[in-house]
Order: structure tokens, then C-alpha cells, then sequence
């Protein structure tokens, strides 16, 4: 699984699959479906997932995997996204920050400097 970071789609459905056969899923930060039905993969299983910030769709008819694991996996993958977009924002705005000069104007006129002694004109 190594070699296949830009992995999307993987279907693992009929297969002899267990959860901790899901731990080699790890590294495919860009898996977006997951299809594992009909497989032995239970609730442990679905733990893993949570480090796959891509997965949107996951198919998990005829496992051991509960509601409650799945709602949470869903929750969890939930915050990260907004997390990731607000991320995205803030480095956009430091981005923009950093572009401007930036020159405070407080409504205060700058107090002229003293001229030096030798130039004052009588």
C-alpha cells in the first residue's frame, strides 16, 4: 500500500479484510470511498478511519461495525473538515497580511522634530 498515496477509491468488499488489515490504509491520505462491505471488519476497525482525511463515502453493509461507530467516525471526520477549512482561511488571511504594508493611521498628526541648533534662523 505503500506506493499508492494518490489512492482514492478502494474496494475491499467479499474479502477476508480485518480490522487490523485496515491499519495498511493509514498512509492513503487522499482515500476519499471506502467500500468494505461483507467483510469481518468490526467497530476497531473503523478507528483507523479517522486518520483518512478525505474519506467521505464508506460502505459497511453486512460487518460488526455499530451505528454508534459509524456516527462517530462521521463526527469526527466532520470537525476535522471544518477544521481543515478554517486552516485554510486563517492561512489565506496571514497570506494577505503579509502582502500589505501596513501603517497604522490613528487620526494623529506626526509631531514635527526640533531643528538643530545651528540652523535656527533669527
Amino acid at each position: 500500500m505503500a506506493g499508492m498515496k494518490q489512492l482514492r477509491q478502494f474496494r475491499l468488499d467479499r474479502t477476508a479484510v480485518t480490522d487490523a488489515g485496515l491499519n495498511h490504509l493509514v498512509g492513503l491520505r487522499r482515500l476519499e470511498s471506502l467500500n468494505r462491505h461483507t467483510t469481518a471488519v468490526a467497530d476497531t476497525g473503523i478507528e483507523t478511519l479517522v486518520n483518512l482525511p478525505k474519506l467521505r463515502r464508506l460502505f459497511v453493509r453486512q460487518t460488526e461495525v455499530t451505528k454508534e461507530a459509524i456516527r462517530t467516525l462521521a463526527e469526527e471526520l466532520k470537525d476535522r473538515r471544518k477544521l481543515d477549512r478554517y486552516q485554510m482561511e486563517l492561512r489565506s488571511l496571514e497570506r494577505k497580511i503579509a502582502a500589505e504594508t501596513f501603517a497604522p493611521d490613528f487620526g494623529i498628526e506626526p509631531v514635527p522634530e526640533p531643528m538643530p541648533e545651528e540652523s535656527v534662523i533669527e
